[in-house]
């Protein structure tokens, strides 16, 4: 922990009268009277007063105790001694229990912290500049306090080498003097969230006045002119604006001087945000920067402006109207002088100035330009200007200006550096750095979709790699009952058990035959599959009736699935549907309106459904008459809620007296009271009827076995089951997840009464057969310190490049040529931030954005975050050969705070879902929880062999926090622009890699639309063949205009240079915003910032591939590894834009003609033509794509 033992705190009147009151009570004498407690307290004044006096020449202070070290030890300990019992008489009484308090700050360590020196590293390095660097000046003129990377120092007003208050790897930051300049308060996360804190003015004693959650973020302190209290700007994620709070230096929860939301229902564009604020000298007035709404992209300013607010009244006056905003209001000691920054126009988005207002006069003029930029385009968690401060004569401002000291004169705007030097020791977690293999060995299916009991308990049917399977829970053995090439998904059993209903996809055939239907097969495998639909549409979610007769099912047209981007949920239009078994009329039962999962209780002539949008169990009659709500359920939300939100899932048991819920992947288990008490509700956090939780690991789907006895659920590709009988309901078996002090405890899944059963389905790893030569081009091989080769050979056989060299290299006899000269061949792309957009649930074999990527040349992608676990299925299905696409990566699901964290056992367990069940090995961090809670899943990712990367989320000082605590990526950009040396050393030194998807650019337009207003995507004949047109002109048709002054990318790629030039990795990633095209928008984007072509196409390949962690198979064109490379018709060290002129591309060894996807070798053969080019007929002629 930060800090150290020792006090210089003033000695506190009240703190003193306490200490009388605790004495009293420990020696039972009678309480005081209040006059006797008025003389006591006047005379302890007195006596403190006059020992300070003889101490250090009448200060009352503590600085005197260091006078006395020479002291006899007697004399030493028994001045220490009063003098810390008069300065903090809270910590005198702690002193009768200092070890269980030892304990208890112990524990509140940061996780890393107690793990350190075992698995923490140091960067060591000195520094002349420092990023964002908030500060302030003593009271007596001589001393500045500022933050550095999260450890706070002081340095002299003139400059010199600056001395560290804090050190670790807590994050402190933006420390504000008290008013006497004894005390600093300032923000930490040093116990595991954000708090505001104070100590001693050299670094010692802290305390922490706020005691905030683990969604809580503060920013600003200040000073009340008297010292009592500090006033800190307050906010979470679910607020999304800033409060003001007080907060008493003698302690307290707190008191919220305004409030964000005037209603419980305010949305949040209409909340109020109080940022940055400081009191007038005489305490009348508050100054702060405000604005409507929480942060956003692509913005349009002003958004902020000055507001003075009247303490008695409450009353607000807005004193600025600035077209560039108006922010971090700073006063004169006499209160008479205002200062404020504001955005003003320049090249390379704006330059921030601060302007001078005399609150007397009225006069405001400008004062400054270029201070450090503004973070008002981006979440502004450390305000939006670093802290700056007037001299205690109100002559000068000092502030931070490119990362160093500046001595401004207020008269004339005469500027003087002040030069320092910062020795930075900073303690890192462990490198998490994971690499691993790729096309290695068989596949075997990561998920067994919709694992559903037959009847008698012995079977289990499932659908895996797009083919329906029941397994013999008897025998061990598993069967396909579908055959190869026909899709079958969602299986459910007939009451009898001679039955498999399951859905199918197909959208091959001409647009009236496109979409799914309803099957049914025998449960033993013989006789065919018998369609039960008439007319092809998006079905889902089968299951019979308990007289077995009909099947119930949702029901949605093919055309509405496939013309949405984002398949997420049901399609509008979506009805739930009755259908025979045989023959006879489909019914509609009512539309669904966001119903789901259709299932039978105790009544045969009920159906029950999940209500999505509302989050309850719902109940109808057959006919969609007499709806009942039966169960509610709410948890934690993910970081953008502010209540507790619904669950994803609610399933009744067959006897109606209990029921499942899922929510954040973990299973739960409620007992109701009984059938006929309906609209009951849960909260699983607190829950109002008998609750139990399942599991630790979590699941994907999950059911009933037909008698209601046993609970079912998968994760990835195995099976679980528990009886009903051994679950207990009580404190040991609710919500709570395990703890650090449960090591001893197994995890539920690891209960003696659950079964978990291995489902494997395996399939050859696709691989060609054959010997490729490509030769005559120039081959950048993209490994380290290689020069090009001019008239190369590339040599393949089957999926594995053999040979590479030049033109006297031999050539196998048997081997195939490929004449590619006057071309230039380097590795296929790799996609460091990609997001697919897959059919969900119910997959399709042909996915646009997947051919989309692979004929721009993407042969590798990772899919950071894709929100369901669906992906994994499309990566099998890619490896096995069943479908074209790239290597399609992905992180699963995000870890969100939605996890509520308690421990490292918890996160471990959470984590081990995705290494042991779903098989990946990178991981998102998605905005996760506190410090404490991210750095629990650091640790347990270390465990695992997990390699997490992270949600930058505009965020600095989270990106920041991320790469000290070992993560190894971070996605998007740093929101800040202009990166000094410090940043630039800790990023680049951490081994955190970063990939800044400038095409979504955070502190600034995004530079998509840089590209979208200067080209014509709409127009190109090969998006147009690989792409739906109503997703390509949903996105190219109508896009924003910025002038060209005010776009940030270029700036923010030059930021992302500076870590390149110091060692750092940089990847490319397109963000899937425009699917295949926008990798190149993204590589020529961050080229901008003064990457050389060899060290952006370094970035496009190799440097992706290790950011993944597959870099022994891919990134590079050497012997041995994975044959995937591009052929261009241009050399793209001459041009940086030829990377787009494709010829060819080869991936897995298979040569593709990149404007088609036909496939030219082992075999030709052309790619089939998917349903988007069937619909082009319907477009515009310039939209045709061309044959």
């Amino acid at each position: 922990m930060k800090g150290g033992l020792g006090g210089r705190e003033s000695p506190s009147e009240g703190g003193r009268l306490a200490l009388h009151r605790a004495a009293r009570r420990a020696s039972g004498t009678p309480p005081m009277k209040k006059g006797e407690e008025r003389a006591t307290k006047a005379a302890a004044t007195a006596k403190m007063t006059r020992l300070s006096a003889r101490v250090e020449g009448g200060t009352p202070s503590l600085r005197g105790v260091h006078a006395l070290e020479g002291g006899t030890p007697s004399l030493r300990v028994a001045v220490r001694s009063l003098a810390i019992a008069y300065a903090n008489p809270i910590r005198v009484l702690a002193l009768a229990c200092f070890g269980a308090l030892s304990a208890v700050a112990s524990a509140a360590e940061l996780p890393l912290v107690k793990e350190a020196p075992e698995t923490a590293r140091t960067v060591s390095f000195e520094t002349d500049s420092v990023t964002w660097m908030s500060l302030d000046v003593s009271p007596d003129g001589q001393t500045i306090v500022f933050e550095a990377l999260g450890d706070l120092y002081t340095v002299p007003i003139e400059g010199g080498r600056a001395e560290a208050l804090t050190r670790g790897m807590a994050f402190d930051s933006q420390p504000a003097f008290s008013p006497d300049g004894n005390r600093i308060a300032f923000l930490s996360d040093r116990d595991g969230t954000e708090n505001l804190w104070i100590m001693a003015a050299d670094g010692s004693d802290p305390s922490k006045l706020s005691a905030g959650s683990d969604r809580i973020e503060y920013a600003s302190p200040s000073w009340s002119p008297d010292g009592r209290h500090v006033i800190v700007s307050r906010t979470s994620w679910g607020l999304r604006t800033f409060e003001l709070w007080a907060h008493h230096v003698e302690g307290g929860k707190g008191v919220r001087v305004t409030r964000a939301k005037p209603a419980n229902d305010t949305p949040v564009r209409r909340r109020s945000n109080a940022l940055g604020a400081v009191y007038s000298p005489d305490a009348r007035f508050l100054y702060y920067a405000s604005k409507r709404g929480g942060f956003g992209y692509d913005l349009r300013l002003p958004l902020w402006q000055i507001v003075r607010r009247d303490i008695e009244s409450g009353i607000e006056d807005t004193l600025t109207n600035a077209r560039g905003s108006a922010f971090r209001p700073r006063l004169s000691s006499d209160g008479k002088l205002l200062v404020y920054g504001t955005r003003i126009p320049a090249p390379n988005a704006g330059a921030t100035a601060l302007r001078l207002r005399n609150l007397e006069t009225g006069e405001d003029r400008l004062l400054t330009v270029a201070v450090e930029r503004d973070d008002q385009e981006s979440r502004y968690t450390r305000d939006l200007l670093p802290g700056y401060a007037f001299t205690p004569d109100d002559e000068h401002l000092i502030l931070a200006r490119n990362g160093r000291l500046t001595r401004l004169r207020i008269a004339d705007g005469t500027a003087t550096d002040a030069p320092f030097t910062v020795q930075v020791e900073q303690t890192l977690g462990p490198s998490l750095y994971a690499p691993y293999r790729t096309g290695v060995g068989p596949v075997k299916a990561r998920l067994a979709s919709d694992a559903v009991l037959s009847p008698n308990g012995k079977r289990v049917a499932f659908s895996a790699l797009t083919t329906l399977h029941v397994h013999d829970l008897e025998s061990g053995q598993t069967r396909a009952l579908t055959k190869p090439g026909e899709t079958a998904y969602q299986p459910a059993w007939s009451p009898n058990g001679r039955e498999i209903a399951y859905v199918s996809w197909d959208t091959a055939g001409a647009e009236g035959a496109r979409g799914g239907h309803v099957w049914r097969i025998r449960a033993d495998g013989r006789g065919k599959p018998r369609r039960i639909t008439e007319h092809p549409a998006y079905y889902t979610d089968p299951v019979f009736t308990p007289a077995g007769d009909q099947i119930a099912v949702l029901r949605a047209t093919t055309h509405e699935r496939l013309t949405r981007e984002f398949d997420f949920g049901a399609p509008v239009g979506s009805d739930v549907m009755l259908l025979p078994r045989r023959q006879g009329e489909a019914l509609v039962i009512t539309p669904a309106r966001g119903l789901i999962e259709p299932h039978f209780g105790p009544e045969p002539n009920r159906i029950y459904l999940y209500d999505s949008g509302a989050g309850s169990l719902v109940s109808m009659r057959l006919d969609g008459s007499d709806r009942r709500k039966v169960l509610s359920a709410k948890g934690y939300g993910i970081y953008g809620a502010e209540d507790k939100v619904r669950v994803a899932d609610i399933r009744l048991a067959p006897g109606g007296n209990r029921a499942l819920v899922l929510h954040a992947h973990q299973l739960y288990l409620v007992e109701l009271l009984n059938t006929p008490l309906q609209n009951a509700e849960v909260d699983l956090t607190s829950a109002a009827l008998p609750l139990a939780r399942l599991t630790d690991i979590g699941a994907d789907s999950f059911g009933w076995s037909a008698d209601g006895e046993t609970v079912l659920w998968t994760a990835g590709a195995t099976l679980h089951q528990r009886p009903l009988a051994s679950i207990e309901f009580g404190a040991a078996n609710n919500n709570a997840a395990k703890s650090d002090k449960d090591d001893d405890e197994p995890l539920r899944e690891d209960h003696e009464a659950v079964i978990a059963t291995p489902l494997d389905v395996w399939l050859p790893r696709h691989k060609p057969e054959g010997t490729l030569a490509i030769v005559g081009a120039t081959i950048l091989t993209m490994a380290p310190d290689a020069v090009p080769i001019e008239n190369g050979v590339i040599v393949i056989e089957d999926d594995r490049i053999i040979a590479v060299g030049d033109a006297e290299m031999p050539i196998p006899e048997e081997a195939t040529r490929l004449d590619a000269s006057g071309h230039t061949i380097l590795p296929g792309f790799v996609d460091a931030h990609a997001h697919f957009r897959p059919l969900r649930r119910v997959p399709d074999l042909v996915n646009w954005s997947f051919l989309a990527n692979l004929a721009y040349g993407v042969t590798t992608a990772i899919d950071v975050q894709p929100s369901t676990v669906d992906i994994l299925a499309y990566q099998d299905l890619v490896d096995a050969g069943l479908m074209l696409g790239p290597r399609a990566f992905s992180t699963g699901p995000g870890i969100f705070n939605d996890n509520e964290f308690t421990s490292r056992k918890h996160a471990r367990a959470v984590l081990a879902r995705y290494k042991t069940h779903y098989r990946v090995r990178n991981l998102k961090s998605y905005i996760a929880g506190s410090r404490r809670q991210r750095q629990w899943i650091a640790q347990a990712a270390r465990d695992l062999g997990l390699m997490p990367t992270t949600e930058g989320a505009l965020d600095m000082k989270l990106d920041l926090t991320h790469a000290i605590d070992g993560f190894t990526g971070n996605e998007h950009n740093f929101p800040l622009l202009s990166l000094q040396s410090d940043v630039v050393q800790l990023v680049a030194r951490s081994g955190m890699a970063s990939t800044p998807t400038l095409l979504v650019a955070f502190g600034g337009p995004s530079a998509e639309n840089w590209f979208y207003t200067r080209e014509s995507p709409w127009t190109d004949a090969k998006l147009a063949r690989f792409i739906p047109r109503g997703a390509l002109a949903a996105r190219a048709l109508r896009r924003p205009w910025v002038h060209e002054h005010e776009h940030v990318f270029r700036t923010l790629a030059e930021q992302a240079h500076k870590i390149a030039q110091a060692g750092g990795r940089i990847g490319i990633g397109s963000h899937g915003q425009l699917q295949g095209l926008s990798f190149h928008w993204e590589l020529w984007a961050v080229a901008s910032g003064g990457f050389t072509n060899m060290q952006a196409l370094t970035a496009a390949t190799r440097h992706g591939a290790e950011i993944i962690g597959i870099a022994q198979d891919l990134g590079t064109l050497e012997p041995g590894k994975l044959a995937d490379m591009v052929v261009l018709s241009r050399n793209p060290l001459e041009d940086l834009r030829a990377t787009k002129d494709l010829v060819w591309v080869v991936k897995n060894g298979e040569v593709f003609e990149a404007d088609t996807l036909n496939q030219l070798w082992p075999e030709e053969k052309p790619l089939p033509r998917p349903w988007w080019q069937s619909a082009a007929a319907h477009t515009a002629p310039e939209a045709q794509p061309a044959d």
